[in-house]
């Protein structure tokens, strides 16, 4: 057996290649690179590891309009804000090292690929973060136990599959069998189009001197492809496991959300999950006549079990007569990858929704005895789980433009029964109507709890439980386009730079969603969790005599939380693009730099929750350059910087307007 070490050249590759490079891959393909290469008679293969240290620092101060009413902000929800709250202005983030590892097998027409990784970050490990917020939030000035154990270390598995290639019918058959990445579609930046085989380590790609592949999770599956000859192929794959996006860990500095995240324990409405102030559900306490705030807590145990078998087709054709240009066709039908909420509401209790010729008296929270709501609420559940069934169709194309030096890739897809959420306090308001009532609203008495009218219809005289979700299913069509120009040495603005070459990346999307904007009630995007619309119920008080609460939420909303007025919209779209120039062996000393600038901009429109897409005016940069030497050790500096739908005076659209931060990462390769 021969081992040998050497640093292997890397290229630009032709200007298909480049079109397909994000930020990690354009600079990762710069250069040098080390690696050790394996020699066994027939068997060939290669060792890669890579190993980095980083950390980040946030430059801004938080936001009241991101951190939620209860906890002193002007958010209307305190279900977003733990990670901004738990990281003051000038705080380390993260502390992290990671170490990759891949080995590579040939032998024949026989192949093993065997990818891992692990991290550990002090900062999470510490857990001494910022206190802020009122004391009775339950993880004040830390993580979680369940965010913690998400975010401080980790090992893991990605890929390892064995792979073969087969003469069949004399074209060839490839066949992979293991957990793997399929990337299938042309969209680079743009989130859940066609390429929603593999789920998305969101976490990951945040971390400092990660490689962008390593935000893929791969997935147990079997794939095929087959070359009929004359530029038709097909492509094919049978998954074997479901798994979901690995959100942020709960409290970690990017988690926008403190339900759906890596490690959730439980939702918070009103206030933060297990707030001291909260009414808890489940507490079966005959003793508990509500809460101090407006504001319940629940468990949310999680249901991430494959509901079915996610299956895909791809037919593929490069036509050499229409300029060069390959064309694709997909079906794929899986399981969503975002999580939902499933809610079972027992009404075990008789209605309390009205009042029998009882006083109503004024109690600041909670009622006085205890409303039976509360006991229908503890017997109910709630469940996070993924819902399944999706379908998609889609088409793509790819080509140059020689004659201008421009790469072309497209998609379009179309997606059916995709989960739309509804906004949180409908779905709150409605299982507490099914349940008997609001029993937090401030001016309850008695036993009573009065319904809200939300605009979701429910019925007012169930018979045995009710389920309910919060997702309703809807069509979704996504459009993107990409350009890519590589301006060469002669070109003036490259001179004028003084670069040996620049690669600009542009990619605009379209999202259209069938919901209706102008419907009863509202669906949910982020900062849109007010309370617009909803009012409380008149009360039958006796025959003939209409009681008013003396307390309601009037219908233009909250009146403490101003409402930021930008519900999500069946349109939406935006521009997303990279640009990075190379600086080989800068100022002679074997370094290569390479500063790039990565952008975000949402045009027009609020893509509506869970799927990942735009808010108008919302605009995001990345800045920084990496420098490299021999392709082994490399230094990238980065800063992050987010504005615009700041959402006026009450809760803002942009979870991120509060959140730059600059990065530093040193990493070797070996």
């Amino acid at each position: 057996m021969t081992v040998r070490t050497k640093a292997r050249r890397g290229g630009r590759g032709l200007l298909r290649s480049v079109s397909g490079a994000g930020v990690g891959g354009a600079l990762l393909s710069a250069g040098l690179a080390g690696a050790i290469d394996l020699e066994w008679g027939e068997v060939s293969g290669s060792i890669i590891t890579s190993l980095s240290v980083g950390t980040q620092m946030r430059l801004a101060d938080r936001d009241p309009r991101n951190i939620g009413y209860a906890n002193g902000g002007r958010s209307p929800t305190a279900g977003n804000d733990d990670g901004n709250l738990n990281f003051d202005q000038y705080d380390l983030l993260t502390l992290i090292g990671t170490a990759t590892s891949e080995v590579s097998l040939r032998w024949r027409d026989y192949g093993l690929y065997v990818r891992g990784t692990a991290f550990y970050d002090y900062i999470a490990d510490n857990n001494d973060l910022a206190d802020n917020g009122p004391d009775t939030r339950r993880w004040r000035g830390e993580y979680s136990m369940n965010g913690q154990e998400k975010a401080r270390y980790a090992a893991r598995m990605l890929d390892y599959y064995v792979s073969g290639h087969f003469d069949v019918l004399g074209h060839d058959l490839s066949v992979r069998l293991g957990s793997q990445v399929l990337n299938w579609g042309e969209a680079l930046f743009t989130i859940n189009a066609i390429s929603v085989i593999n789920p998305i380590d969101v976490a990951r790609i945040r971390v400092p001197g990660a490689e962008l592949r390593d935000a893929l999770i791969p997935i147990p599956m079997i794939s095929a492809a087959y070359e009929f000859g004359g530029g038709l192929s097909m492509e094919g794959f049978v998954a074997f496991d479901f798994e979901p996006y690995r959100l942020e860990a709960c409290g970690s500095f990017f988690s926008a959300t403190d339900t759906f995240c890596n490690g959730t324990q439980g939702v918070g409405v009103g206030t933060d999950f297990q707030d001291a102030r909260s009414y808890y559900k489940g507490r079966d306490d005959p003793q508990d006549n509500g809460a101090e705030y407006d504001g319940i807590s629940a468990d949310l145990p999680t249901d991430d079990e494959a509901a079915g078998t996610d299956w895909g087709i791809a037919l593929r054709y490069y036509s050499p007569e229409l300029n060069n240009t390959e064309f694709g066709l997909y079906f794929i039908n899986y399981q969503s990858r975002l999580p939902s909420i499933r809610v079972y509401s027992d009404y075990r209790n008789p209605q309390t929704g009205t009042l029998n010729g009882l006083p109503y008296l004024a109690e600041p929270f909670g009622t006085r005895p205890r409303s039976t709501v509360l006991d229908n609420l503890d017997h109910g559940s709630l469940t996070l789980y993924y819902p399944d069934d999706v379908q998609l169709l889609g088409l793509s194309f790819n080509t140059t433009i020689d004659s201008l030096g421009v790469a072309l890739n497209g998609e379009v897809s179309w997606k059916h029964d995709v989960p739309v959420w509804i906004s949180e306090p409908v779905l709150t308001f409605t299982v507490y109507n099914y349940a008997g009532g609001n029993p937090l609203l401030a001016g309850e008495a008695l036993g009573f709890a009065p319904y809200v009218e939300t605009g979701y219809p429910f019925d007012e005289d169930p018979q045995g439980p009710v389920r309910l979700t919060l997702d309703e299913r809807h069509d979704m069509w996504n459009a993107n386009l990409r350009v890519t120009r590589i301006l060469p040495t002669t070109n003036a603005l490259v001179s004028l730079l003084g670069a040996n070459a620049a690669t600009i990346l542009i990619e605009a999307a379209a999202i259209y969603v069938d919901i209706d904007p102008d419907g009863p009630y509202d669906y949910a995007a982020y900062g849109q969790n007010g309370f617009t619309g909803f009012h409380t119920r008149p009360l039958a008080a006796a025959p003939g005599v209409v009681a008013q609460p003396s307390v309601s939420l009037p219908e233009q909303g909250d009146p403490r939380i101003p409402a930021t007025w930008k519900p999500p919209t069946q349109w939406s779209g935006g521009v997303q693009g990279l640009i990075f120039a190379d600086y080989p062996d800068a100022f002679g000393s074997g370094v290569n730099i390479t500063p790039f600038l990565a952008f975000s901009t949402g045009l027009f429109g609020t893509t509506p929750a869970p799927n990942p897409g735009f808010t108008k005016s919302l605009n995001s940069l990345y800045l920084g350059f990496k420098a490299d030497y021999l392709g082994i050790y490399s230094l990238q500096v980065a800063y992050f910087k987010s504005w615009g739908a700041g959402g006026g005076g009450g809760g803002s659209r942009n979870p991120y307007i509060d959140r730059d931060f600059v990065g530093m990462t040193l990493s070797c390769v070996f």
